[in-house]
């Protein structure tokens, strides 16, 4: 099989390693940090008030096309 003519690679989390030029692979990129600190956040009122309600996030994702798809930009 050939990549990107035959089928189609996608990661998640873009790590660094997914830009180098030899893997080229596309990714979907998330607010890592962000999602780190709200999940301290959640677990310290968490700790306070085991009964608190529980909370519920969405953060918003980005595809970064790269080489690994047919319709990469590079």
């Amino acid at each position: 099989m050939r990549v990107p003519e035959d089928l189609w690679v996608v990661g998640y989390d873009d790590i660094p390693m997914s830009s180098w030029k030899l893997l080229g692979l596309s990714s979907v990129r998330q607010p890592i940090d962000e999602m780190a600190r709200l999940a301290l956040e959640i677990l310290r009122a968490r700790i306070e008030d085991p009964d608190a309600e529980v909370v519920q996030k969405r953060f918003p994702t980005k595809l970064i096309l790269r080489g690994s798809t047919g319709d990469s930009p590079t």
